[in-house]
Formats: structure tokens, C-alpha cells, sequence
């Protein structure tokens, strides 16, 4: 009999399972699992960029006024870095009136934050910091290869 009353005798004469050790548990898995990846993040480690882009926000209308402007011929610069800011303001998309000069301010305003939520969202997904960073230059090549597209003047046809 076992020796705490009201519980089952062992069973005799039980037959050996092979391979018995090599069984996962899933609570055994989730606890490797969490090793691995060490402890999470601290909240400044994935906020920063967040802070970043609202404050490059408040001096970005005067960056791109200082890149735009005729004495210094920075122009290749002021479209690698606000490429969709040149695009929402190109004739092409036909905005009249007021919608003419809002988007382009509007997407101005927004472009920092914005893309300092993408890096924040990335960082929470445990992507090192320079793929991050490679998104947002991906992310501006393609805009200012819209913008080359757009900004083209094809004559010969």
C-alpha cells in the first residue's frame, strides 16, 4: 500500500515507455523560450524613437525650408529626407485650393512621429536597431523613387 492514506498504490509490474525522457512538456518549452530571449526591454529602449520624431517634428517645417531654399542647392537632400512631403505637393494629383497646401503641411507635421511609431514597433518585435533603421531609408528610397518618377519630364515618345 502507499504510505499517505487515500492515495493509489503504485502499479506493479508497470511496462517501461522507451523514450519516455525525450517527451516536451509545453510549460517546460514556454520557460526555454522566455531564457532565451532574456528579460524584456525597458521602456526607454523602445520609446526613444517615439521622442525622437515628436521633437524632429517641431523643427522639420524649418529644416525643409532650409534645405529647399535656392542659395544653398541642397535640393537631392530635401528629397531623400521628406521625399512624400514633395510627392502630396506634386500637380499630378490635381489638388485645388485649399487641400493644395494642407496635405503637404499636414504629412510635414506627421512624417517624424509616424515613422517614430515604426521604429518603436519594431523594436517591441525584438528587431535590432539598425534593421529598424534600414525600414525607414528603405521606406525613404522608395518614396524619393516615386518622387524621381513623378518629377520626370518625358518628352521623347
Amino acid at each position: 500500500m502507499s504510505e499517505i492514506p487515500g492515495t493509489i498504490p503504485p502499479a506493479k509490474n508497470r511496462p517501461h515507455i522507451v523514450g519516455r525522457e525525450n517527451v516536451l512538456h509545453p510549460f517546460e518549452q514556454e520557460k526555454e523560450v522566455l531564457e532565451k530571449r532574456g528579460a524584456p526591454p525597458s521602456f526607454l529602449t523602445i520609446v526613444w524613437p517615439m521622442l525622437i520624431g515628436g521633437a524632429l517634428a517641431f523643427i522639420a517645417p524649418r529644416l525643409l525650408d532650409f534645405l529647399t531654399s535656392p542659395d544653398l542647392h541642397l535640393e537631392w537632400i530635401a528629397r531623400a529626407v521628406f521625399p512624400f512631403v514633395l510627392i502630396a505637393g506634386q500637380p499630378q494629383f490635381r489638388m485645388y485650393g485649399e487641400y493644395s497646401s494642407q496635405l503637404p503641411q499636414f504629412i510635414l507635421l506627421a512624417q517624424f512621429p509616424l515613422e517614430g511609431i515604426l521604429t518603436t514597433f519594431n523594436l517591441r518585435r525584438r528587431r535590432r536597431v539598425g534593421m529598424a533603421i534600414g525600414m525607414l531609408i528603405v521606406i525613404h528610397l522608395v518614396g524619393a523613387f516615386i518622387l524621381f518618377l513623378l518629377t520626370q519630364h518625358y518628352t521623347n515618345f
